[in-house]
């Protein structure tokens, strides 16, 4: 298991990821691609592996599902021993899926609610390219909105580069 430290700032979802290497016209405003921001994912990778961007295991799990890029997929069987597991943050992750139970009922939507409590528990920003909605939904509801409801901040990557100086 790995343990928190001083050094974690940012805890990502796999949307954030996946939109480096797959392309999600229909969910997203934009698509960085990796091959324009070779750069900014192999500091995103350096991170990881530094352990100051946690990637949470099932959220890795979620990414290797719906991946079918062979890069993408090597470089999660490379930095799989980097993946942080959730055991210090069930408490946290208990309260989410008690107001969003939907979080148990649909396939890969775990991952989400365990960012999440992984961020809470840790003191992390999760970095996500979900978007804030006005009005949440209690069926499909949006990571910004669960992390404000549950005082976790939250960016999305451009906000990340804008953060970090890239």
């Amino acid at each position: 298991m790995n343990q928190p430290n001083l050094f974690q700032k940012y805890c990502i979802d796999a949307c954030a990821i996946l939109d480096f290497w797959e392309i999600q016209n229909k969910t997203r405003p934009y698509h960085v691609k990796v091959k324009s921001f070779r750069v900014i994912w192999d500091y995103i990778s350096k991170e990881i592996e530094e352990g100051s961007i946690i990637l949470p295991k099932i959220v890795a799990d979620e990414v290797k599902l719906v991946t079918d890029n062979p890069e993408l997929k090597e470089w999660l069987k490379k930095h799989e021993k980097r993946f942080c597991d959730h055991d210090d943050s069930t408490e946290e992750l208990q309260k989410i899926v008690s107001k969003y139970n939907i979080y148990t009922k649909i396939k890969g939507s775990l991952a989400d609610a365990v960012l999440i409590a992984i961020a809470k528990t840790r003191g992390l920003t999760v970095i996500t390219q979900e978007i804030y909605v006005k009005n949440q939904s209690m069926v499909s509801p949006k990571i910004p909105n669960v992390c404000e409801e549950f005082s976790v901040k939250w960016m999305n990557l451009p906000e990340f580069f804008e953060a970090e100086g890239l």
